[in-house]
């Protein structure tokens, strides 16, 4: 609605914009084209996933899981989109909503043993699955490494192996994916078991994407013992856990029976590879959790020294040749001895944490893969994880390497404090966003429905953040969402509410931070689904000084709006995200404080509460029995939603301001899926977009 003074238009009855590709600058509404019955503007998805972490008795329980349409990369962050823990059956299920233009979703456990990320092909069904969970380990995998036969290139190996290229070596023997394979005359060492509760210790003590530096875990690479010194006679085995890198990192030693040198030796050294690539089967390699390698029997008084060439590992698939690219490259390999490494300040230098664990007789290993000094490094230690152990244990110096101490879980909901966003609220552990936890989505309103207006939708212009808390069981427990209005660009005094999927029943409470701008509440009088009005007059949000609309003239200064946020709390353990319905819910503006004129998104149907008599009147396509809901009779929305977007100015229409909206709606949405984000040429008229 347009006219300060509200008076209606009978021009306005008229459909003002057509779909049919044009001139930027022609809003000559005789410009037609209709779009598809079927198509409901969409610019979001929503969708089911489910993830499993294996099955049977060989599944990770209460492995808590972030789900982020962008890939987690070194030092980069991600938004969370769901967060929440695998049941007892190993699986994680959650209802999401994301871009229309995402095409692959990202898992990133926060639990040693599963992969470090997972990608999820979205596709175009709304039923999504993945799997989190490496092929289980099998015994008798990995073979013993000791009394080398040959030393090529400073790398010392068992006996020639034709898998190898000449200039480098490892080790025994390993197949095209660097896996250790079994030889005749090296003695078979059985996969070592490693139980839940030892890979969620780990978990807790290195969580993926927690920076060491700088938090409560920075005494981990303080002043700390790096090497392995042994005090007495030993022999000593090499565990693999897990990996939580994209690359395929090598792994070996260098054993020392007298003081280690203080600078990096020469390549003369006798440099052991030990796992020349630490990678998951699925992720690159064929390395599983429990496989274990002998390093040997070493004298009393030696120091087993460890390094790692980030991504030092590659094959070429077609002639089943290992070529280890890095293995030369002094610049990615990294040393437990802090000094050898390239890093130009010393408190940047150390690349690995130690942790002894004395239930289990290990020795915890966690590796940073990337220099330090990088931006992209995310410094949380757990790029690659193993495990030492000896005979005799007591053999190992334990001497100021600190403890994997046991998990703490404060209030007690299976939660670890390091993942739980509430960690002494018992009823509370996730954070489930959207957009993300930053950002705002954005509502934008015709308000002249049935009658067509003028198309610039900003008659009212609602932005939104919501933020479902969820418990340790993955139920909802309350919505803390935020809202500001945006643009005003209109005169009715339009009031604005959202409809849950939900019965009222399971709507305990509803919260205002700012009661003077409190609307209803929770509706009496829709019983079918929850309804909460949010506010009745969107005016009593926003000020400003100038012009005769808020926020949609440029000629105008700019107005503000206060945050109004409001909590609906639900009833405990009755219903997961899936439940109270796809996201944004059901929003909708209603007209000049007339509660029955709602206005809701094309497609979605009106609540109890609507004035139905209005359906089909004027230039309203509404038709309950096509399942035809809010359009005009051009196939134009009366509101449309949308995860990021600058509304056009006071009177430019959304066709003229944004140049591939009409190809993107006559299409069905299959082209020009970006027309709100793109700013190439050709996307948009700067001009006809409010960018204050």
């Amino acid at each position: 609605m347009k006219y300060p003074f509200g008076i209606k238009s009978a021009a306005l009855a008229l459909s003002v914009l057509g779909l049919a590709a044009c001139n930027p600058s022609d809003d000559n509404p005789s410009n037609t084209g209709n779009a598809p019955d079927s198509f409901n503007y969409n610019t979001t998805r929503n969708a089911s996933l489910t993830l499993s972490a294996g099955t049977g008795d060989d599944k990770a329980v209460g492995a808590t899981v972030i789900i982020s349409s962008r890939r987690y990369a070194e030092g980069n962050s991600i938004d969370t989109l769901a967060m929440g823990a695998t049941d007892a059956d190993g699986k994680f299920t959650t209802a999401l909503q994301f871009a229309s233009t995402v095409d692959t979703l990202w898992a990133h456990p926060m639990y040693a043993g599963l992969y470090g990320e997972v990608a999820i092909p979205v596709g175009q069904g709304g039923q999504l699955s993945a799997n989190l969970y490496p092929t289980a380990v099998s015994n008798q995998r990995i073979i013993q490494g000791g009394t080398p036969a040959y030393e090529l290139n400073g790398y010392l190996c068992g006996p020639v192996n034709n898998l190898v290229t000449p200039k480098t070596s490892v080790i025994g023997k390993w197949d095209a994916n660097g896996t250790p394979l079994n030889t005749n005359g090296f003695m078979v060492e059985a996969s070592d078991v490693v139980s839940d509760a030892f890979k969620a210790k780990i978990s807790d003590r290195l969580p993926e994407s927690v920076k060491i530096p700088g938090s409560s875990r920075a005494d981990l690479i303080q002043n700390r013992q790096t090497n392995l010194h042994l005090n007495a006679d030993a022999e000593v085995w090499l565990t693999f856990v897990s990996e939580g890198a994209s690359y395929r990192n090598a792994l070996g030693y260098i054993a020392f029976e007298g003081a280690v040198p203080a600078t990096l030796p020469s390549n003369d050294t006798k440099r052991n590879m030990l796992f020349p690539n630490c990678s998951f089967p699925g992720s690159g390699g064929d390395t599983r959790t429990g496989d274990k390698v002998s390093i040997g029997k070493f004298k009393a008084g030696t120091t087993i020294v460890w390094f790692i060439v980030a991504d030092g590992f590659e094959y070429i698939s077609s002639t089943k040749t290992q070529v280890r690219k890095q293995l030369d490259n002094q610049s990615r390999t990294f040393y437990s001895v802090p000094a050898w490494n390239p890093e130009t300040t010393a408190e940047t230098r150390n690349h690995i944490v130690q942790l002894q664990d004395d239930e289990t007789s290990r020795i915890v290993l966690g590796f940073e893969d990337i220099n330090r000094q990088n931006s992209n490094c995310d410094q949380d230690f757990n790029d690659v994880l193993f495990f030492a152990t000896a005979n005799p244990y007591s053999a190992i110096d334990d001497n100021n390497i600190p403890p994997l101490n046991p998990v703490v879980d404060t209030d007690g909901d299976g939660v670890p404090d390091t993942q739980d966003a509430y960690p002494t609220d018992p009823d509370r552990a996730y954070n489930n966003y959207s957009p993300n936890a930053n950002d705002f989505a954005s509502l934008c309103y015709e308000d002249l429905w049935p009658s067509a207006g003028d198309y610039d939708m900003n008659d009212l212009v609602v932005r939104y953040n919501y933020n479902v808390v969820t418990n340790a069981s993955n139920k909802a427990v309350e919505l803390i969402a935020k809202y500001k209005v945006d643009a005003i660009g209109a005169s009715y005094h339009n009031g604005f509410g959202i409809q849950f999927d939900a019965a009222p029943s399971k709507v305990t409470g509803v919260t205002y931070s700012n009661t003077a701008l409190a609307g209803a509440g929770l509706e009496t009088g829709v019983t079918d689904k929850a309804t909460v009005n949010i506010f009745q007059d969107a005016f009593k949000m926003v000020t400003w000084g100038s012009g005769q609309f808020f926020n949609t003239e440029m000629s105008a200064a700019k107005g503000t709006s206060v945050t109004q946020t409001v909590k609906v709390s639900f009833t405990k353990n009755a219903l997961s995200l899936a439940d109270l319905g796809a996201q944004p819910y059901n929003p909708f503006i209603y007209v000049n404080k007339v509660r029955g004129n709602e206005v809701h998104l094309p497609g979605y149907k009106p609540t109890a509460a609507a004035d139905v008599t209005q359906f089909g009147k004027a230039n309203d396509k509404t038709n309950p029995a096509t399942g035809v809901y809010y359009k005009d009779k051009n196939n134009m929305p009366f509101a449309l939603h949308i995860l990021s977007f600058k509304y056009p100015v006071e009177k430019a229409n959304i066709k003229s301001a944004y140049l591939k909206f009409a190809s993107w709606a006559q299409s069905s949405g299959t082209q020009n899926a970006d027309w709100y984000s793109n700013t190439a040429a050709g996307y948009r008229d700067a001009s006809k977009i409010y960018s204050k």
